[in-house]
């Protein structure tokens, strides 16, 4: 690949913007599917660690493109030469917009202007907690990725959503061909333990689904154009929902083509590492922040986290994030 530059793509939701609430409410009404609750939009004040990692852990980075439909933090620095700030508009189909899904977001990534071809996918609760290199995420001009292998059982929204997905996957792969061709790729020392899951489901030509690592995406353009031009109509219409919706198909669907067409080369399991936002897992994250366990941490929120517990782990994880990284960043202002 001539062009060898990496770009990051982070969306962002500040869910206390009144004026981006009231049109997510007023563009809700009455369905609130699990997927879509308050709990997705929460504020953990630390989003300034996402940049303060990245500086410090991927200076190669060669821009990094924020997709917020809300107000930014008051504390970014926009003059930042790495940093582009977009809206939906800047890059979807203006009729599709504004959207709440996003899924339907992810889906048009390709369309940003001036994206490279090699990018990586964050969403704003994934941060890099130890030194990286450009090999951690592409080699050669192919994403980095698990090769594991999984089982859907669709009984909730998100369930529901993968479980479409992988339908469509097997409209158009042999299981068994797909591994015969990349049996090298499936099964590797990197993936441990995860090498006898991918035994115990190698049997029939359907895929049951690929292990859920919500950790970043190494994502090509081109895997965007394959996608679009194979499921366009299916798609045409998946973007359409303004919420997530159980008869959806995730955008997870360019990553399930990246392993069906064998376009990946193998990722180490402990890469990354996702964590429930709890109290019983607290002490667990302090640790995998400040020691640099991992490369990639996700810290996801959830509804069952009740306001007490909120501000205790909010302080925790911040303390934690100052040890890692306690400089300001070039991303930051100088008034913050």
């Amino acid at each position: 690949m001539a062009d060898n530059k990496i770009d990051f793509v982070v969306t962002y939701i500040d869910g206390t913007d009144q004026e981006w609430l009231a049109r997510r409410n007023a563009a809700l009404g009455v369905s609130n599917e699990a997927g879509n609750g308050e709990d997705r939009y929460r504020q953990w004040d630390n989003f300034k660690y996402w940049f303060r990692g990245v500086e410090n852990f991927a200076p190669w980075v060669n821009k990094i493109y924020l997709v917020s439909d809300t107000k930014v933090p008051e504390w970014l620095n926009l003059d930042n030469d790495k940093l582009v700030v977009l809206r939906q508009e800047d890059f979807m189909p203006v009729e599709l917009t504004p959207t709440f899904n996003s899924i339907s977001i992810e889906f048009f990534f390709d369309r940003i202007p001036g994206l490279s071809e090699q990018f990586v996918y964050f969403n704003d609760d994934m941060y890099l907690t130890k030194p990286t290199q450009p090999e951690d995420f592409f080699v050669n001009g192919q994403p980095r990725e698990f090769g594991v292998l999984g089982m859907v059982q669709p009984y909730g929204v998100l369930e529901s959503i993968y479980a479409n997905t992988v339908a469509l996957i097997n409209q158009k792969f042999d299981k068994r061909a797909v591994i015969k061709q990349n049996f090298n790729k499936f099964f590797n020392l990197k993936y441990g333990i995860d090498n006898i899951r991918n035994a115990f489901l190698y049997g029939g030509d359907r895929f049951t689904g690929f292990k859920t690592h919500h950790l970043t995406l190494s994502l090509l353009k081109q895997t965007y154009r394959e996608v679009w031009e194979t499921y366009a109509s299916e798609l045409k219409w998946d973007v359409e929902y303004k919420f997530r919706d159980r008869n959806q198909f995730t955008s997870w669907l360019l990553r399930y083509w990246q392993l069906a067409t064998g376009n990946f080369v193998p990722q180490h399991r402990n890469f990354g590492k996702f964590f429930e936002s709890s109290i019983e897992n607290l002490s667990t994250i302090k640790t995998a922040i400040v020691t640099g366990k991992y490369t990639v941490v996700c810290l996801n929120d959830n509804d069952k986290i009740d306001y007490d517990d909120y501000v205790t782990i909010k302080e925790t994880i911040i303390s934690a994030f100052e040890q890692l990284y306690p400089n300001q960043s070039s991303f930051e202002s100088e008034k913050n």
